[in-house]
């Protein structure tokens, strides 16, 4: 809560679609748990469906354009400038990343999943140097984003994760949610929400992006990858609540194929 207090306080003068964060409490008598006052924005939230508002082609089209273009902005804009230079610590981020989720998956894994083994390896084996250091949300996609009526983005949300590091780092996240009819993971993402790789393909994506910034992407089947790694363990944690019989919720007991689906995908990525 304080972190992400501390960069909505600062970049939303770099960076308008951040919204303004004015005031943060951590005293426990008055909510019972630290929060913080931030500015409100007005427009559509996509998770499983699109508003009737955004159904036209063109509509759809300026969305997933929006996105991109919001992402490569953010990547674009100097730390120092928007008052976090100091957020993070940005050399062997990746590397902290992929020991971090290993651990992770070691203490939630359900069963085994050959796969997660190897893309855990593969991973370690070739972590890319980065080609800038710019500041990552770290968990960009569209469900964290606002649109306004025109399809347009008006903000983006959920800084708690934000730090500085490799932005291929949130591009994999972007293309890893990012479903395509024709991908393996389409079942994990494309079935339980809006498949906005109908609307645009993951090559304009790479494209729109790196004509934005100037970067290049030739290495980012690895960062997908990566993020599909973690994605993978963030669902058998929740999976393994239920197992445990830490929930009852029967809808957790649909996540036991998934983590395996996205590992597969993962390894496939790496393997070329």
């Amino acid at each position: 809560m304080e972190r992400e207090y501390r960069v909505l306080s600062n970049i939303w003068r770099s960076y308008p679609l951040a919204p303004r964060a004015f005031h943060y409490c951590d005293v426990p008598d008055v909510m019972g748990k630290p929060f913080f006052v931030m500015e409100r924005r007005h427009g559509h939230v996509i998770r499983r469906e699109w508003p009737r508002e955004l159904s036209s082609p063109d509509a759809k089209v300026k969305v997933a354009e929006s996105l991109v273009d919001g992402l490569a902005d953010l990547h674009l804009v100097d730390p120092k400038e928007a008052g976090v230079a100091d957020l993070g610590h940005p050399e062997g981020f990746v590397e902290r990343q992929i020991a971090g989720w290993t651990r992770r998956w070691a203490a939630a894994a359900t069963r085994e999943v050959p796969d997660m083994e190897v893309v855990a390896r593969l991973l370690g084996s070739s972590v890319p140097g980065p080609e800038r250091t710019t500041i990552l949300h770290n968990d960009y996609k569209l469900d964290n984003t606002m649109v306004g009526g025109d399809g347009s983005l008006v903000a983006v949300f959920d800084w708690d994760m934000a730090t500085r590091g490799d932005p291929l780092v949130d591009v994999g996240t972007l293309l890893a949610y990012w479903a395509q009819a024709s991908d393996p993971t389409y079942p994990v993402f494309g079935a339980q929400a809006v498949a906005i790789g109908e609307v645009m393909s993951k090559t304009g994506v790479r494209d729109r992006y790196s004509q934005r910034t100037g970067l290049d992407l030739s290495g980012i089947a690895y960062f997908e990858a990566l993020a599909l790694f973690r994605i993978a363990v963030i669902i058998e944690q929740i999976y393994a609540r239920f197992v445990a019989g830490q929930t009852s919720d029967e809808r957790f007991a649909a996540f036991e194929p998934l983590a395996p689906i996205l590992a597969a995908a993962s390894r496939s990525l790496l393997e070329g």
